[in-house]
């Protein structure tokens, strides 16, 4: 909650509980320091509900300042502690059970300046006026907001509703605690909340700051809320608009000294544009604590050794109480089981550890510092035998059979083995192993680094290439029979080679593929394995082209070809064939037109035939068997007239 600040040089005592111990209390007092017991008691602000002017029980009153005579208080215009029920000092009481504590505060004023000035409430509104609705009518303050440390120290029990604000620059006011008890230590702890800022904007008032300095003790340590500057034993803190921060000034582990009294002062910080605008004490708590260390058993303690406090295990510890039954109280050595604190400053012995494992190959012994320690000897596990490996100690599972030697060197026919007591191995050839029961491939022994190696075969070989040479089973006597197979050239056309068993491969007869026709072409095909005999026209040519082209038959030979036809179907043509062109040549004969008659003209045309045009003015010549008119026209015409006069006739 608070921070803390370790300030003064106190006694032994007060050092010991300033570093941390817990200190009781032996009384709590609470002070309202702006209750006005003449106004009517616990009220609801009207504004917003919250409760104000309540006060606890056995909660002192003790204020100071110019009571306002504007209405917020009973009284107004005079000084408070004049009238009845008021008081500036007087006992402190404890709040729990109402009795005196034996201190006395007192509250006073710097009488140089004006006096400062007491408000429990304001009832009227801005400038006098009444306050609008819901607008607070309490601008004296509240209790700060839940969960700060202002309403966990204060609300509930002592209200912070009122306050005591500033007077004229240099105010201050100053509570004196005295009658403290010098070989006790206390906490102080004040707030001042000025509400107004919280419940009536834009007065924030957050500019207005309180100095709270503690004087007049031998040693404290500085403790107020996260947020308050602290310088030596001076604390400041905004109290002008402290609602929702509640933020406390606090000092504990104060050490009164020898004159049992100190004194706080409250003053303005100045940090306001106006300067003497802060507020002093709303409300404050004064705690005496149990101081565990003094070598006095007080209250609430169990025993108190002073200085002895915590120096043993299970005497007085430095809250003066004794550690609970069952705290370690070890001596350091755990083999003697584990010491414990009977919670009346007596350590008891502890039970011894037993520290067998039940593991038979195992060393069991205790170290002070380790416990029960279980060391494997694997020399109580062996045996003596070497070639089964060395047996082990498991700390858990007991002794533990080893690894055989494993003499196996990879090599079939060696015959391994272990050799005690040394445990070196032994690997021995065996030939017999190799065998493979063959007599033809010779004889197979065993290297010992190459495993079994083949033996030399028996050589049958005759010289012959074309024998099969073979060793006989079991006797491995050898044969050399003739195999043709083995003389095979792979051509069909050689013919069908075969084996000598003297003279080696003898060549075949080769294929004879003459078919006896002259015109084709005779061969040996090796693709096919067979005879080809291709007819080869070329062969049958006779050189003539007007007899037509000669074609060579695989079977009936060379046949004739077809003639040019020359024939052009005119009966008084010569037709003929022209070698070596092939072409035709038709020569006309006139005379193959003779009709036997003289009056006509006897002609042949090439195309149209023969023609037999009368010859005007013939008469023809008469004859008895039709040859008398031709040999007289012969007669007269003469021997050139004899072929045209013979092909005439033939027409005729």
């Amino acid at each position: 909650m608070h921070s803390r600040i370790r300030i003064g040089c106190a006694a032994a005592l007060l050092a010991l509980v300033s570093f941390g111990q817990a200190a009781q209390a032996q009384f709590t007092a609470y002070n309202d320091c702006v209750f006005d017991p003449g106004l009517v008691g616990a009220d609801n602000d009207p504004g917003n509900g919250t409760l104000v002017h309540y006060i606890g029980a056995n909660v002192t009153t003790f204020g100071i300042g110019n009571k306002m005579a504007d209405g917020s208080s009973a009284n107004g215009g005079t000084q408070y502690g004049t009238n009845a029920g008021e008081a500036t000092s007087g006992l402190l009481v404890d709040q729990g059970s109402g009795i005196a504590t034996g201190v006395t505060a007192a509250l006073t004023q710097n009488g140089a300046v004006a006096t400062v000035n007491w408000q429990p409430k304001v009832a009227a509104g801005p400038d006098g006026d009444p306050p609008p609705p819901g607008e607070s009518q309490w601008t004296g303050g509240y209790d700060a907001a839940v969960g700060t440390d202002a309403n966990t120290e204060f609300a509930g029990t002592a209200d912070a509703t009122g306050t005591i604000f500033y007077g004229s620059l240099g105010w201050w006011v100053d509570l004196t605690l005295s009658g403290l008890d010098p070989n006790k230590v206390y906490t102080f702890t004040t707030t001042a909340i000025r509400a107004k800022a919280n419940t009536d904007p834009p007065e924030t008032y957050t500019d207005r700051e309180t100095l709270y300095t503690l004087s007049g003790a031998d040693g404290f340590t500085a403790s107020p809320s996260v947020g308050v500057a602290v310088v030596g034993p001076t604390q400041q803190f905004v109290t002008g608009n402290n609602f929702a921060a509640g933020l406390v000034a606090q000092w504990s582990d104060i050490d009164p000294g020898a004159d049992g009294t100190v004194v706080i002062r409250a003053e303005s910080a100045g940090t306001a544009a106006e300067p003497q605008k802060a507020y002093a004490f709303d409300v404050f708590k004064l705690e005496e604590a149990v101081v565990c260390g003094n070598g006095i058993v007080d209250p609430g303690e169990a025993c108190d050794d002073g200085a002895g406090n915590g120096t043993t295990a299970c005497g007085c510890d430095l809250t003066c109480q004794f550690p609970a039954a069952g705290t370690d109280c070890s001596d350091a050595d755990v083999c003697n089981g584990d010491e414990t604190c009977d919670g009346a400053g007596t350590c008891q012995a502890g039970t011894p550890l037993v520290c067998d494992d039940g593991v038979s190959c195992t060393i069991d012994s205790c170290d002070p510092i380790l416990g029960c320690q279980v060391t494997p000897d694997d020399t109580i596990c062996d045996d003596g035998v070497a070639c089964n490996g060395a047996e082990t100690c498991d700390p858990i599972n007991d002794c533990q059979a080893g690894t055989p030697v494993n003499c196996d060197d990879g090599v079939t026919c060696t015959f391994d083995q272990c050799s005690e007591p040394t445990g070196t191995c032994i690997n021995t050839p065996l030939d017999p192993l190799c065998n493979d029961g063959l007599t033809c491939n010779g004889q197979e022994f065993c290297d010992p680094i190459l495993d079994c190696q083949a033996g030399t075969p028996i050589d049958c070989s005759d010289g012959v290439s074309c024998t099969d040479d073979l060793c006989a089973e079991p006797a491995g006597s050898c044969s050399n029979p003739p195999n043709d197979a083995n003389c095979d050239d792979g051509a069909f056309c050689t013919g069908v080679e075969t084996c000598d068993a003297i003279n080696d491969c003898q060549p075949g007869t080769p294929v004879d593929c003459n078919d006896g026709v002259s015109c084709t072409n005779d061969s040996c095909n090796e693709g096919t394995d067979s005879c080809d005999n291709i007819p080869d026209d070329v062969i049958c040519d006779d050189g003539l082209t007007c007899t037509g082209a000669e074609t060579c038959d695989p079977i009936n030979d060379c046949q004739a070809g077809t003639p040019v036809d020359c024939d052009d179907a005119i009966a008084c043509t010569v037709d003929s064939c022209n070698e070596p062109a092939g072409d035709c040549t038709n020569t006309t004969v006139d005379t193959k037109c003779a009709d036997g008659d003289s009056c006509t003209a006897d002609s042949c045309d090439g195309v149209l035939g023969c023609a037999n045009d009368p010859i005007i003015g013939c008469t023809p010549v008469a004859t008895t068997n039709g040859w008398g008119q031709a040999a007289l026209v012969l007669m007269v015409m003469g021997a050139g007239a004899v072929v045209l006069l013979m092909q005439r006739r033939r027409t005729v």
